[in-house]
């Protein structure tokens, strides 16, 4: 993966809002600058507030065709549809595995827009918006990466930017 270069001591709101759109138009990953640790992961789940847009849901969940998901995740699913309607919900990868196809069937948008399986959601839906980890700066650090298409994934890149300037 290609990396953009960040001038944190320039970073705006304004231009954090055209480097995501930039991370959008080149298909890459947002670098949150979190560490990829236990300790990045834990900063990452307790300030990252899922908005519910239903972005993901809808297909622009970034490397994928669909939404994949296990032959255990399947069963599951067969609790909410019957099979027949299921086997219609989903489409075969060129690897041979499943996926659900996009939009996610099992997303609501009307009134109070919500996932209507959640907590049998697919793995990948309850590790969305993250990415796969980056090394940055001459260590070469892994760090926490999202999808630039999630709202909630750009307020926390937003924030944490904001937080590291101050610290500048």
């Amino acid at each position: 993966m290609s990396l953009v270069e960040i001038d944190l001591y320039s970073m705006t709101e304004a231009k954090a809002e055209s480097f995501i759109n930039e991370m959008r138009e080149k298909s890459l990953a947002l670098v949150t600058f979190l560490p990829f640790s236990e300790k990045g992961m834990q900063i990452f789940r307790k300030h990252f507030m899922c908005l519910r847009c239903g972005q993901c849901c809808n297909g622009i969940i970034l490397h994928e065709k669909g939404i994949a998901i296990t032959s255990r995740e399947l069963n599951r699913l067969k609790r909410y549809r019957k099979a027949k309607v299921l086997r219609q919900m989903l489409l075969t990868r060129n690897d041979g595995t499943l996926a659900l196809k996009l939009p996610c069937p099992f997303y609501n948008e009307h009134k109070k827009p919500t996932c209507t399986i959640y907590e049998d959601r697919p793995s990948i839906c309850k590790t969305y918006p993250l990415d796969e980890p980056v090394p940055i700066g001459p260590e070469e650090r892994l760090c926490i990466t999202v999808d630039p298409y999630c709202p909630a994934a750009c307020n926390l890149f937003k924030d944490v930017v904001s937080m590291l300037r101050s610290h500048l």
